[in-house]
């Protein structure tokens, strides 16, 4: 079975919880990544998404997922352009409302599978 991470620049969504869920039933491991942590009294802090996976997550990784909204696009290709580089046989996959009202957009960025 496969071994999944969904990385997420902030709050978890309700469909990365169906999609964990899901996969997890199906027999596949399933990890969450929270890359970064918003609060209006404190500044926002962003974790080092490549030290967790070599470091701290303790199992090699069959796909990258994120979720994301248009305001994360940016940083999701950052992350995703990060990823690629790094990981060029790992798969990238990106889910949420901007992919689905603009496939067009993300399926024009080569990072993304």
């Amino acid at each position: 079975m496969a071994n999944i991470l969904f990385i997420d620049k902030g709050i978890p969504t309700v469909g990365i919880a169906y999609m964990a869920a899901y996969l997890k039933q199906n027999k596949h491991t399933v990890k969450y990544f929270r890359a970064s942590i918003k609060s209006m009294f404190l500044p926002n802090v962003e974790f080092d998404i490549e030290n967790y996976i070599n470091n701290e997550l303790n199992m090699k990784v069959d796909m990258f997922c994120f979720s994301l909204m248009a305001i994360d696009w940016p940083w999701t290709k950052e992350k995703a352009s990060m990823l690629k580089q790094k990981y060029p046989s790992i798969p990238i996959v990106v889910g949420g409302p901007f992919p689905t009202t603009s496939p067009e957009v993300v399926m024009a960025f080569p990072d993304v599978d």
